[in-house]
């Protein structure tokens, strides 16, 4: 049976709520789309996370989304949904707030 996108929102929220010790959960567009990833940011999300350029391993893995992304698009998806996009490493360390 295939999990919806009410169903990705509430495992956000509930992870947001019993991961309090976790600093950062990822809505990860490339799975949950970049639409829903948007909306998970007001979910409990707070790192609109994914591959910018062509994303090749859940294509290959056999799922149907868009596979690519430019900083620019992200940065309006992330404003669009009223956050502060930034470019951070890989350990949560702010770079350059866009």
């Amino acid at each position: 049976m295939p999990v919806s996108g009410t169903d990705d929102l509430k495992v956000i929220a509930i992870a947001r709520i019993l991961l309090n010790n976790f600093d950062n959960i990822r809505a990860y567009w490339v799975m949950l789309g970049k639409n829903l990833a948007q909306v998970a940011l007001h979910y409990g999300a707070n790192d609109f996370d994914g591959t910018i350029g062509n994303e090749n391993i859940t294509y290959a893995a056999g799922k149907i989304s868009e596979r690519s992304a430019g900083i620019e698009e992200l940065k309006n998806l992330i404003k669009g949904a009223d956050r502060i996009p930034a470019i951070r490493t890989t350990d949560y360390k702010i770079l350059k707030i866009l």
